[in-house]
């Protein structure tokens, strides 16, 4: 574990869709954001990966607009 200090405006712990959301929302809003998550993966899904079940997330016609906003 590092005793480093990092210094940022936002700091968002989980890096779930809500996270993820809220980082780049945060960062277009000109804030700097540091996202923390125990076990974050930052490699990109394989195109057929069989785990992946994009039915997991049910998200109300405002959130999707939203999401669509920020580029998701």
């Amino acid at each position: 574990m590092s005793d480093s200090i990092i210094k940022t405006d936002v700091a968002i712990v989980g890096a779930g869709l809500v996270g993820l959301a809220a980082a780049v929302a945060f960062s277009k809003a000109g804030y700097e954001v540091v996202l923390v998550d125990e076990q974050a993966d930052t490699s990109p899904l394989p195109k057929n990966d069989a785990a992946w079940d994009q039915r997991i997330y049910a998200i109300s016609p405002n959130n999707a607009q939203w999401l669509a906003d920020l580029g998701a």
